[in-house]
């Protein structure tokens, strides 16, 4: 199994070890409701209403109404009316309602009804019913 870096909090003092693990063959994490920081190589199915801030090297697949905070070389997966919020080197699958946010040199893929709001210097693929709103002057 990948080892999961999960955590209550920033600071790494209060880790999670009891969660849930998907079975579907692959070894994610399930998080279904409240606030987790994950780091490293870990790989996480975010469910309900969870808040998930990924750090590192970490992957997300987001579902439901789940949020995602991404940070550093993450990459997130997003279904359904999952929000994603992306910044530095993030990369971003968005499907059926997403909603995305990215900044710094985030690349985010848009499909469906998904929204993508893009600032500085991310990188935007918009296909189907996509929506893209720009807010600086070099689009991509």
């Amino acid at each position: 199994m990948n080892k999961q870096e999960i955590y209550l909090d920033f600071e790494k003092t209060q880790p999670v070890t009891n969660f849930e693990v998907a079975v579907d063959g692959s070894d994610r994490a399930i998080i279904r409701e409240g606030r987790w920081y994950v780091f490293g190589e870990s790989k996480i199915k975010a469910l309900g209403n969870a808040t998930v801030r990924a750090y590192d090297n970490a992957t997300v697949h987001a579902f439901d109404n789940a949020t995602v905070i991404a940070f550093d070389n993450a990459m997130v997966i997003a279904s359904e009316n999952a929000t994603v919020i992306a910044s530095e080197n993030a990369t971003v699958g968005a499907f059926g309602n997403s909603t995305v946010g990215a900044y710094g040199c985030a690349t985010v893929g848009a499909y469906g009804c998904a929204t993508v709001c893009a600032y500085h210097d991310s990188t935007v693929r918009a296909y189907e019913k996509a929506k893209v709103k720009f807010k600086n002057k070099e689009q991509k």
